[in-house]
């Protein structure tokens, strides 16, 4: 096998892979794009599976990727399958599917940031008489099982679905920073800043509306991160 070709393949999965695949092509790579839309534009640039039938295809289809990293982008959150069936047909994830169900666990935050000496707001699970929550107080309905602001709705006191959990709501810039980590050592790549619902109109106010960057920091602030 030619080693030197098999480093500049790469695999995008997610809800939309084009932008990432255009990206990964402008680098030189060869792209497999696995996403829910197919559109023309990324089969113009790249090898391109559907999302939902990756599963089911044969073992013979994954042999010309085997060895090659995944990149995951948007929409893959819930998609425990999908990393399992990565892993099982050779590709490179540093994402498991048990890491991903505890990176979706609201509890698994709650402590790491206790731990980390982070903020976090207030957030407990279904409903119980041990929990005191007051619905004149501002909380969110949000799903565990979601992504993208969908699932999410200002919570009125009605009984929470056993998958739902409530988070006190807080008012402020919705900042998204990327990061590389190694065990010793933390690099922030760069900081985007959300449109809110006052700046572009959507369907439900929790919606994600895109994003804009890079967003300036302050040197205390990057420090911080």
């Amino acid at each position: 096998m030619n080693h030197r070709l098999e480093e500049r393949r790469i695999v995008v999965a997610g809800a939309s892979g084009r932008s990432a695949a255009q990206r990964a092509v402008l680098a030189g790579f060869e792209v497999l794009a696995i996403d829910l839309f197919s559109d023309r534009d990324l089969r113009s640039i790249a090898q391109v599976q559907s999302l939902e039938s990756m599963t089911q295809l044969p073992k013979s289809f994954w042999r010309d990727w085997f060895g090659a990293p995944v990149l995951l982008c948007g929409g893959m959150e819930n998609r425990l399958d999908l990393l399992d069936c990565f892993h099982r047909n050779g590709l490179v994830c540093s994402l498991s599917a048990d890491r991903l169900a505890e990176l979706r666990n609201p509890d698994a935050w709650s402590r790491w940031t206790r731990e980390s000496g982070l903020l976090w707001p207030d957030t407990h699970g279904a409903l119980s008489s041990a929990v005191a929550v007051s619905p004149s107080e501002r909380w969110l309905r949000k799903s565990r099982a979601s992504a993208g602001g969908l699932g999410v709705s200002s919570w009125r006191g009605e009984p929470l679905e056993s998958f739902e959990y409530l988070q006190r709501q807080i008012d402020g810039e919705v900042l998204g920073v990327t990061f590389l980590s190694r065990p010793h050592e933390t690099m922030v790549v760069g900081c985007m800043k959300s449109w809110l619902e006052d700046s572009v109109w959507g369907p439900s106010q929790f919606l994600y509306r895109g994003s804009v960057g890079p967003f300036p920091l302050q040197s205390d602030e990057w420090q911080r991160l």
